[in-house]
């Protein structure tokens, strides 16, 4: 029902290791079986091409082993493709010195704002020398796609822009473990309609400005060198910048370290060598440091103190590795694969693999328990875990349910689990391990009593349900159906509910009139960074039915937040899609038998928030 693997000549990137193979028949298509050779000398540009022709909307994998593999133009693609290499600092895409060239050597493709799930991972490129023009990679993703584990480079120190991120209606997407070096502009945002997360970025050498901001953009963890400013957020009127926990070194008594001219939150921020830490239009904001600071609205019902929750932040945990000769492939030959896939799990392996060219039909719950380290899929487009009769099978229990006890975590990775046409793709948490679920799709999340491990959460978005004493720690997450759309009456008009837990966003994205987060019973909601775009306008939905907390009274209008005898703390941009579109019902808050409402039509909020003056703050963790 399972099978063991040989040894095979591919990557999987964990971002922690170089060399973790993928087993043959997963779904990968290695360059060089397409003419590319990787010696430096040979134009390997027609090879990639041939190998993206062969890929093109498979949700399958471009691998690129070790290697120097020269271009001498751009290597572009729409969508649905993962570019992967070996390992980032010996996989180097190179373009040709002095090739005249005024391109990205690697572009995504705006797709009528369909350019889904593009990935580049685990390599390095390189614009060579005397390409003065060149870019080195304008990515695009429209609701899921990450470029990570990637160094950009400039052979001279010049070239346009490191990281474009400026392609029509980028995002939401991500950026993580990501360096750049040299280049006018290290990363560039477009100035559109969407957002983007960043998190654990070096900038060195930069010619005229480390990072250029024009929208909703939530910073993590930002390292700059560099002489010149490292942060630019422009005066364009979507921008909106979160930075928490940066430290900018290198600068010159000529420069400062932020220059602002939009909106802005700004957290534990260091920086040394510059004139000043930031000038804030016509401010300039003395000394090295900044410990918490924001422009725009401030808006609470209840009085607050002017700060977030500064909840404590954790990394995400390793990824296990180990030798893919020790990973087991469920069978998915018979017509229900459930015991199939279960069995997999039981055998005593800890590393699972479902390959992106297989679908498994399941109709009762799949376990993950036992020794099991790791699952790694490789996302299918309808599904790599897919319902049978979803209706009935999922009515009452989840698809997914994770198990067991210990301090290891188990990672579940790049799996997608589809109970269509109905809203029933459950994963259930019930572990005391660590769990991180990174790149999931599903169509809720839910933790119980017994899940009292850290829970984290990568580039995701669904319902989510988060139980008393649950710590949990999500970046990216984009829910965005319409659950007032009446083709699927099934679907929550609740995105997150967070009963007594620690919860900490780091970039949240909506398009739908939804209640974005309920916060009740003790519960901490810290959202950095917010996106919330409104397709749909008052007069085209109103609330029917229960209210999500019993006690609190909900309609017509829909807030954004609700909150009762907890806290929350939250930073966003309020969007309507046209005229008339925004809500004005931004939150309601119950304290004791007291209730109150906050409404106003902002369109940037600074700061919203609802925390007992009491309420102590907790330093983020560096």
């Amino acid at each position: 029902m399972f099978r063991r693997l040989a040894l095979a000549a591919a990557v999987v990137a964990t971002g922690r290791a170089e060399d973790v193979s993928y087993p043959p028949g997963s779904g990968f298509f290695n360059v060089r079986d397409y003419g590319a050779k990787g010696d430096g000398a040979t134009d390997d540009t027609a090879a990639f091409k041939k190998a993206i022709k062969a890929v093109q909307m498979h949700f399958q994998i471009i691998y690129v082993p070790n290697g120097t593999y020269l271009v001498t133009d751009t290597i572009n693609w729409d969508a649905w493709i993962t570019l992967q290499g070996q390992s980032r600092d010996k996989t180097v895409i190179q373009l040709k010195d002095n090739a005249s060239f005024s391109k990205p050597v690697i572009r995504c493709m705006f797709n009528n704002n369909m350019s889904f799930s593009n990935y580049i991972r685990n390599l390095t490129v390189d614009t060579g020398k005397g390409n003065p023009g060149a870019t080195g990679i304008r990515f695009n993703a429209h609701n899921h796609g990450v470029c990570e584990d990637v160094l950009i480079r400039s052979g001279d120190g010049k070239g346009k822009i490191g990281l474009d991120m400026a392609e029509t209606e980028f995002g939401p997407g991500m950026a993580r473990n990501v360096a750049i070096e040299g280049f006018d502009v290290g990363i560039k945002t477009p100035g559109n309609c969407s957002s983007a997360v960043l998190e654990h970025i070096t900038l060195k050498n930069q010619n005229v400005v480390g990072l250029e901001n024009n929208f909703p953009l939530s910073l993590r963890d930002l390292k700059s060198v560099n002489k010149v400013p490292a942060v630019r957020n422009t005066g364009h009127p979507m921008a909106l910048l979160v930075l928490v926990d940066a430290d900018l070194t290198g600068g010159s008594p000529d420069s400062v370290a932020i220059e602002n001219k939009g909106k802005y939150y700004v957290r534990n921020v260091k920086c040394a060598g510059y004139k000043a830490v930031m000038a804030d239009g016509a401010e300039t904001v003395a000394g090295s440091a900044i410990d918490d600071r924001f422009n725009g609205d401030q808006l609470s019902g209840f009085a607050s103190p002017k700060r977030h929750l500064n909840l404590p932040v954790k990394e995400t945990p390793p990824v296990f590795d180990e030798p893919v000769s020790k990973w087991v492939v469920p069978d998915a030959s018979a017509e229900d694969d459930t015991k199939a896939v279960q069995a997999a799990i039981d055998s005593g392996a800890a590393t699972i693999c479902l390959p992106s060219n297989v679908q498994y039909m399941i109709s009762d719950t799949i376990v993950v328990r036992g020794n099991v380290r790791r699952i790694i899929a490789l996302k299918h487009h309808h599904g790599n875990l897919r319902a049978i009769r979803p209706e009935v099978s999922f009515a009452n229990k989840p698809m997914l349910r994770i198990e067991g006890a210990g301090k290891e975590p188990v990672t579940i990775e790049s799996l997608h689990i589809s109970a269509w046409p109905t809203n029933n793709a459950v994963v259930e948490l019930a572990s005391a391990r660590p769990v991180y679920l990174k790149y999931v799709w599903s169509s809720a999340i839910r933790t119980t009593a017994a899940s009292t491990g850290d829970v984290f959460l990568d580039e995701g978005g669904c319902d989510l349900q988060v139980n008393p004493g649950q710590n949990m720690w999500l970046r990216q997450w984009n829910p965005e159906n319409n659950p007032f759309d009446p083709r699927n009456p099934r679907l929550p008009r609740t995105y997150i509910i967070n009963k007594g837990a620690n919860l900490w966003v780091l970039g949240l994205k909506t398009e739908a009139p939804a209640i974005h987060v309920v916060t009740i019973d003790g519960g901490k909601s810290e959202i950095l960074g917010g996106f919330f775009r409104d397709h749909f306008g008052p007069s085209e939905y109103s609330w029917k039915g229960n209210s999500p907390v019993p006690g609190i009274a909900v309609g017509p209008k829909v807030p954004y937040f609700i909150t009762r005898d907890a806290s929350v703390s939250a930073t966003y941009l309020s969007y309507g899609h046209a005229p008339g579109k925004n809500r004005d019902l931004q939150g309601i808050e119950v304290r004791g038998a007291e209730r109150k409402e906050v409404v106003a039509q902002p369109y940037i909020v600074g700061l919203y928030n609802s925390i007992p003056e009491n309420a102590p703050s907790a330093r983020p963790a560096r």
